[in-house]
């Protein structure tokens, strides 16, 4: 078991916890990154209905969050390393979405190779990259 301190994308100092894998310390990012009060549930409304202040934050927590991984995913194909792992599920579900959407966003090289590898996988395709249109407004 690995034990050390770590600080999260949000700046949350985790203690001496005790992790036995990469994975488990990606999977206490995720939360973080979609956390916060007002978030991206309660801006899906007709435009006039959204607080833009809590988009704004929403969208720059999970950037945050994206560049974290960016930087992980930087000397390793998947996050737990050379092969896909559990790891890779809770955080590459969120990616179809990112990269489907028409909005701006930062050149993230290492997660975007990741993102493919990801969408070259069956199941990936056949779970995560289905239709979210009834969520638009």
């Amino acid at each position: 078991m690995v034990r050390r301190s770590w600080v999260s994308p949000a700046g949350n100092k985790i203690a001496d916890a005790g992790w036995t894998a990469a994975s488990d310390r990606i999977t206490v990012t995720v939360p973080e990154c979609h956390r916060g009060g007002k978030g991206h549930v309660e801006n899906l409304g007709p435009a006039g209905d959204r607080d833009s202040a809590a988009t704004e934050a929403a969208s720059g927590r999970l950037i945050d969050c994206y560049r974290f991984l960016d930087r992980w995913l930087e000397s390793r194909p998947y996050l737990a390393g050379d092969d896909f792992t559990m790891a890779d599920i809770p955080a590459g579900a969120t990616l179809y979405r990112y990269y489907d959407m028409e909005i701006e966003r930062p050149e993230l090289k290492h997660l975007g190779d990741w993102y493919k590898r990801l969408s070259a996988r069956p199941a990936y395709r056949a779970h995560v990259m289905v239709s979210y249109d009834e969520l638009r407004a």
